[in-house]
């Protein structure tokens, strides 16, 4: 019996030098080849740094809304309006909530903000819609700043 097992062990032996020299030829034949190209190409390359202007940048989806908003909306006036009316969107700094800024001066009537202020929601429900984003809400900042030209004044200030 020990001669069967002498014999058994020298096939075990014999066998797994028959696999490692393959697999240590395999492993020093690919280092090397890394080692060459490496240095074939002088070492690796450095990162590529990019101006402030054309890194990545990937806006958050109230910031998407904000900019399609503002493209949409920015200097829209109300169909019928009597009184200039400019919108502001930006982030309402919650995740959920988008803000419209609504700017109009001193002599707008009542009845046409809230007619810009309901022209807004429905805009933004149907952006909201279109996406899928069910979470998406509108608030609004009323600013109202003085008539440049009040009534009565003419051009020439007189």
């Amino acid at each position: 019996m020990e001669a069967n097992d002498m014999a058994l062990h020298a096939v075990k032996v014999y066998s797994m030098k028959k696999l490692i020299v393959p697999v240590l030829a395999l492993t020093a034949t690919t280092a090397g080849l890394t080692f060459c190209a490496t240095r074939s190409l002088g070492g690796p390359t450095p990162p590529v740094v990019l101006p402030p202007g054309n890194q990545r940048y990937q806006p958050t989806r109230l910031e998407w809304a904000a900019v399609a908003m503002n493209a949409l909306w920015g200097n829209q006036d109300i169909p019928g309006g009597t009184r200039p009316i400019r919108y502001l969107f930006k982030e309402g700094g919650d995740g959920i909530h988008l803000t419209c800024q609504i700017t109009y001066d001193d002599e707008t009537p009542k009845p046409e903000i809230n007619q810009a202020t309901r022209l807004v929601e429905i805009q933004v429900d149907d952006f909201a819609k279109t996406r899928g984003w069910k979470w998406l809400q509108v608030k609004f900042d009323y600013v109202a700043i003085p008539t440049l030209h009040p009534k009565g004044a003419n051009s020439s200030g007189q």
